[in-house]
């Protein structure tokens, strides 16, 4: 059904795009995801609420929560994959 050469493309292919996507992702997570600081537990967060009370915004950008990190890594992996399945 496919030969070892096309097989071995496809390992090529996901493991190119998949490395693409985990990288997009640690890269956006340290650089511009929000993080926020609970003074109570002394440490930074990434999430907005704690108690119901509104925690201190530390860096990042607004709208680029982990959600938002996680999608746009996973858009540069499928993008990766795609660039790369159009090479000869």
């Amino acid at each position: 059904l496919f030969d070892g050469a096309q097989i071995m493309r496809y390992i090529w292919i996901g493991g190119g795009s998949g490395l693409m996507g985990a990288l997009s992702d640690s890269l956006l997570g340290a650089t511009v995801q929000r993080i926020y600081f609970d003074d109570e537990l002394g440490q930074e967060t990434e999430n907005p609420w704690r108690r119901g009370q509104p925690l201190r915004a530390v860096h990042g950008w607004p709208w680029m929560t982990n959600d938002m990190v996680n999608l746009w890594a996973s858009l540069v992996g499928g993008m990766v994959g795609i660039l790369l399945s159009w090479l000869p």
